[in-house]
């Protein structure tokens, strides 16, 4: 009944970072949320700010107010609203932070949230491998056309299930409860509730703990949206030849998968293999000979010498 919040997502210029980010003092760190409410009422008077403490303890080195977005409605009947952050770091030393949130109506706090960083002089170094796609944050691989139709589709079978309400938050993008809600329903094991607590665990950026449960689930039950997203999980645990071996299931499994044969060249430029990025992207064109993206792809491979 009252208001809840989603984790707290923080990033740099770099886009989505893992789960312990760092941040660089010339960079600056940005932090986003979700405000969660039964009406547009609740969230109006919301407050939020974001502040940045010594990992052993002690007062704020600094902090920011947070823009609040406009309160939205939401596909389970609720409202949300989205909170953002911007926090300057010029004047941080490096070293090892909490970032918290903490989130307030009317003058009392209805939510903390707290993630690690460590800050680092300077500024991020540039991206390795410009030929690869640029890092993409879980919570924007969840919102994606892909995302939504794994969603939609473990949800449909979660149906009469003990996770059927995991099922229903995750529809409509509530994380933490989709979190909780699979806590308390511990027992099932199915290939679907694995699949729902591995991609709840994805979102979160707890790594893995999702390539587990989607490996769990996947081992249950092909399935090839299931290995793509264990793909990603791989990749954001840093293991990039194990998400190349996912990619390859899921290309296998439905060759009809634009994104999977997108990813799984891209895992190929990742450990320098252009040969077999070509290669990826070729077997891609034999199911699919008139996608643009594989395509368009294809051509800017070639073009680089």
């Amino acid at each position: 009944p009252d208001v809840s919040t989603s984790d707290l997502v923080i990033g740099s210029a770099l886009g989505g970072l893992p789960v312990r980010p760092r941040a660089y003092t010339e960079d600056g760190l940005t932090g986003i949320l979700e405000a969660y409410g039964r009406t547009t009422a609740q969230l109006e008077p919301l407050n939020a700010r974001l502040e940045l403490r010594p990992i052993e303890g002690g007062d704020a080195v600094t902090s920011v107010v947070a823009e609040l977005r406009d309160v939205e409605p939401d596909a389970a009947g609720g409202a949300s609203r989205k909170v953002t952050f911007v926090l300057p770091l010029a004047n941080v030393p490096p070293g090892n932070y909490i970032a918290q949130a903490v989130i307030s109506a009317r003058g009392e706090i209805v939510a903390e949230r707290t993630r690690q960083v460590e800050v680092l002089a300077g500024a991020a170094p540039p991206m390795p491998n410009t030929a690869a796609r640029p890092v993409v944050a879980p919570i924007e691989i969840a919102r994606g056309d892909l995302g939504r139709r794994y969603i939609a589709s473990i949800a449909e079978r979660a149906k009469s299930t003990p996770f059927a309400n995991a099922g229903r938050q995750a529809v409509a993008g509530r994380w933490e409860e989709v979190h909780l809600a699979m806590q308390a329903a511990a027992d099932q094991t199915s290939p679907a509730a694995e699949a729902l607590r591995g991609f709840a665990a994805f979102v979160r950026e707890d790594y893995r703990a999702a390539t587990a449960a989607l490996q769990r689930s996947l081992d249950g039950e092909q399935n090839a949206l299931t290995a793509f997203f264990l793909g990603w999980a791989h990749d954001g645990a840093g293991d990039a030849r194990a998400a190349i071996s996912s990619w390859r299931v899921a290309a296998h499994l439905d060759p009809t998968l634009v994104s999977a044969h997108l990813a799984l060249a891209d895992g190929y430029l990742k450990i320098s293999e252009r040969a077999l990025a070509v290669q990826a992207l070729r077997a891609g064109l034999t199911a699919l000979p008139d996608s643009p993206e594989l395509q368009s792809r294809l051509e800017q491979l070639e073009s680089i010498r």
